[in-house]
Order: C-alpha cells, then structure tokens, then sequence
C-alpha cells in the first residue's frame, strides 16, 4: 500500500494551510457577523453568504459523485485516472451536512417564508408555508436529502473498493445497480433541493427545469475539480507512468459535454419563461437585469458558455496537462460567478445596494467561500493521504496510439 502513496507528505504539507485558511475565514465571518449589527445593519448577510458557499462546494461534492456513477455505469477509459478522487470528493459530503448547521440556525435571514409578515401578508407564501415551506418540514427533508446523498457515496466507494481484476463480475453488476439508481436518486433529490435551498428563496417563482440545471452545473464544476487534482498531482506515481493525451482529451470531452448540457438547459428555461411572459414565472429574471446584474448575466453567457465552448472544440487544448487544467480553473471560476448569480440576486434591493453593502456582502461571499472550501478541501486530502490515487487491481484500459508522439500506455494492472 505505501508504494501506492508518494504523494503523502505533499498532501500532509498542503492539508494544514487549507484548515488555517478555513478557520481565519470563520474568524472574519464572526467578526463580519458582529459588524452586520451596526454597519451597514444587514445581520443576516452572513447567512445568506454561508448558503452561497455551501450550494458551491455541496454541488462539487455532488458533481464528482455524479461522474463517478456515471463512469461505474458506461465505462470508458475517460473515469480511469479520476475516478478515485471523484469517489472521495463525493465522501466529502457527510461534512456538507454538518455544514448545513448554519443554513438551519440562519434560516430566518435566508427565506421570506420565515417571516411571518411577509407570510401574513402574501396568499402565495401562507398557502406554501401551510403545505411544505415552513421550518420543521423543510428541516426534516433537507436531513433527509443529505443522509440520503452521504450513504450513496459510502455505497459507490465501499463497492468500487472490492473492485478487482479476479472475479470482478458480481462486483461490477452491483456497481452498475447502485450507479444506475444512484443517478435517479440524485436527479430526483437534488431537484427537490434546489427547490428548499434556491427557488424558496424567491417563492413566487417556480421552473420545472431548474433541478436539472442545478445537476448538470454541479457537474461542470465537479469535473473542473476533478481535473485541477490531476493536474496537481500529475508529477507523482502512479498518474505520472500512465498519464497520456488520449486520456485528457476523452476528460476534455467530458467538460466539453458537460457545458453544453448547462447553456442548453438555462437558454431552454430563459425561452419558456420568455415566450410564456407570465408574472409569476419571470420574477427571477427581472432580479438578475437589475442593476450590475445584467451584466453578470452576460458574463456567464460569454464566458461560462461561448469561450470554452470554443476552447474545448479545439483537440490540441485539451491534450496537454497544463492547457487543460488553465480552462478547467477558468470554468470553475466562473461556476463560482454562476452560484453567486443563482443566490444573491434574491436578497432584498441587492441590484441598487449601495457601494458600501454591497463591498461588504462581498467581503463575507469571499469569507464564507474561504471557509467552508478550506474545511471541505482538508476532509478531501485528508481522506486522499492514505488511499491510491488509481483503482487498485483494474486494468490500464488499451488505448489508441497517439501519432502526435508515438506513446502509448502499457496494459496491465495497477499493483
């Protein structure tokens, strides 16, 4: 096992930064929390920058767990040299839920059915709060929806882990039936999560695919994790004996597909809603045209889409390590312009905020992403120190020759 782990006392030098960095940015939340009360009196700003974060790094939790059913399902020889690290990005999630504490404890600054004014006021919001949005129900289903999600990563790790190259068969069947179900659970669960978590925040608005877009975005940004590990750890055995351009192409194309799928489904949701210009369906659109926020709006459309779209179609791009892993972290930062665009909106005038809240909301955005990512990135490298970075005992999958280099990896297994 330990020829397995070269890269143990990289990750032991890099997990203590990543927990000193976790716990400042908690300190400069409570600090922020203590100054919300006085200046500029937005006390519940902090709440609602911790549920940014948490949507973020739930969804690469969440996106990882997504391909590494999707590669125990299909196959290919795409998932090979990420499919461990997705596995254990996807243990991360147990944390995610003790991490949801604070959404729990800051619901009231987070979600107008919290206030009972807005309730009395609103027949909208009193006959949701009578049937589902209301704070014991919607506590009970959100535990429900992470202790369902953390046992189908224990599952998908615990029997990947009997994987082998003798006897594989019954292993790999029941690989394909918990990968099978899982991806329905997960469709099924995470569309009634982003309703709790993101659409309640705007009650009145409702869209029948915005589940679907939360999934395949948590996806994009699962993937853009998953390559930026690669690349970080492209220089250690056993990934660098094997580490070959056909493989990143096929994870390029994974990427690739994977963005496409995201500004098909948020064009597809803009164009209904659009073509439907009813008022209770376009509410959300006329938050992120308010103010700075159109402008983000077109970011996302040029920048999350158009670029690497164009990017990604070129092959030479995507057959480099480094070229590859640079559109990686560019995509991820722009999920990251994606999340804040789907959260913050919702908050009350923020398109017309002043320059002094609005630097503040961002100031605790960044605080928060900076603690809950530290917390989440010591729990992965944690878990990743003492386990192989490759499946143990699966073959190398055979791969084409590639006539830029003549290279081509040796089948066999990984010992």
């Amino acid at each position: 096992m330990s020829e397995l782990q070269p890269h143990a006392p990289y990750i032991n030098r890099a997990i203590w930064p990543s927990l000193l960095i976790a716990l400042v940015c908690i300190a400069l939340l409570i600090v922020g929390a203590v100054v919300g009360f006085w200046f500029p009196r937005e006390p519940g700003q902090v709440f609602r920058s911790w549920l940014f974060a948490w949507i973020f790094w739930l969804g690469v939790s969440l996106g990882a767990m997504g391909i590494a059913m999707l590669h125990h399902l299909i196959g290919g020889s795409w998932g090979y040299l990420v499919r461990r690290f997705a596995e254990l990005a996807a243990m991360c999630l147990p944390l995610m839920a003790v991490l949801f504490i604070p959404v729990i404890v800051g619901a009231v600054a987070i979600y107008p059915w919290m206030d009972k004014a807005q309730v009395a006021a609103d027949a909208v919001l009193r006959h949701k709060h009578d049937h589902f949005l209301n704070w014991p129900f919607w506590t009970a289903r959100s535990v429900v929806y992470l202790a369902v999600f953390s046992i189908m990563a224990l599952l998908i790790q615990t029997r990947s882990l009997e994987r082998s190259d003798v006897d594989a068969g019954p292993i790999l069947a029941r690989l394909h039936r918990v990968s099978a179900g899982g991806l329905v659970f997960y469709f099924f669960i995470m569309t009634a999560g982003s309703i709790d978590w993101i659409m309640s925040r705007e009650p009145h608005w409702y869209s029948t695919v915005f589940g679907f877009i939360v999934c395949i975005s948590q996806a994009v940004s699962g993937a853009c994790f998953l390559i930026l590990v690669l690349y970080f750890f492209s220089d250690y055995d056993p990934i660098k004996r094997i580490l070959h351009p056909n493989y990143l192409n096929d994870i390029g194309n994974v990427l690739l597909t994977f963005v496409i799928l995201w500004a098909y489904l948020s064009f597809a949701q803009f164009l209904v809603t659009w073509l439907g210009n009813n008022q209770d369906e376009i509410t959300w659109y006329i938050q992120r045209t308010d103010g700075g926020w159109r402008w983000i709006g077109a970011a996302l459309i040029l920048f999350h889409f158009l670029v690497p779209f164009i990017i990604l179609l070129q092959r030479p791009l995507k057959r480099k390590m480094g070229r590859l892993a640079a559109i990686a972290a560019f995509v991820f930062f722009m999920h990251i312009i994606d999340e804040l665009y789907w959260v913050t909106p919702a908050d009350p005038h923020s398109g017309v905020w002043p320059p002094s809240k609005w630097i503040y909301a961002e100031i605790l955005n960044v605080c928060a992403f900076g603690a809950v990512g530290g917390l989440w990135l010591t729990m992965f490298l944690w878990l990743l120190r003492d386990r192989p970075m490759l499946p143990v005992g699966d073959r190398i999958p055979v791969l084409p020759v590639d006539y830029g280099s003549g290279q081509q990896p040796a089948p066999g297994a990984v010992e």
